[in-house]
């Protein structure tokens, strides 16, 4: 049996917050949490968020349920890697994408997965629905991505 790579750690940790309540701001598993504190919460429980730290998240915090695009797009540069992959291409499992909404303005995270019938997957908190949830990666989705990121050192599975 073959050691989980990091990339199978998220998408097992990401998994196991599905149903996680949506609460804007929050990142606290089984209890509430929007899809930056799900982006962060997965990171930190399956370490590979290593430069994360309260103290390096202090300037973003007190983001509106709009978040400004520029604003969420310095902290992802700060705690992630970019994928060198067109928006338009197929991402790896634990693929963070960087999601387009109002206007096309990247202003969501999902976090990328495969079924086991190799569907194509996202788990976000979706404050539509009003928690986490896993579902195929299908229209309108793809279509809004903006940019492809990734945890550090998290390779392709």
């Amino acid at each position: 049996m073959r050691k989980p790579s990091p990339a199978d750690r998220v998408v097992e940790t990401a998994r196991s917050w599905v149903g996680t309540p949506y609460v804007h701001q929050h990142r606290t598993k089984g209890v509430a949490v929007d899809c930056v504190g799900l982006v962060i919460g997965v990171g930190l429980e399956a370490a590979v968020l290593p430069t994360w730290t309260e103290e390096a998240w202090a300037p973003h915090r007190g983001y509106g349920r709009a978040p400004n695009p520029e604003h969420m797009g310095r902290a992802i540069r700060q705690f992630l890697e970019p994928l060198d992959l067109d928006p338009g291409s197929p991402a790896p499992d634990a693929a963070i994408a960087f999601i387009g909404w109002r206007s096309h303005l990247p202003m969501h995270l999902a976090i990328m997965a495969t079924a086991p019938d190799g569907r194509r997957m996202m788990i976000h908190a979706f404050q539509g629905i009003g928690r986490t949830v896993e579902h195929g990666f299908v229209d309108p989705w793809p279509a809004r991505v903006v940019s492809w990121w990734r945890y550090p050192g998290v390779a392709e599975s």
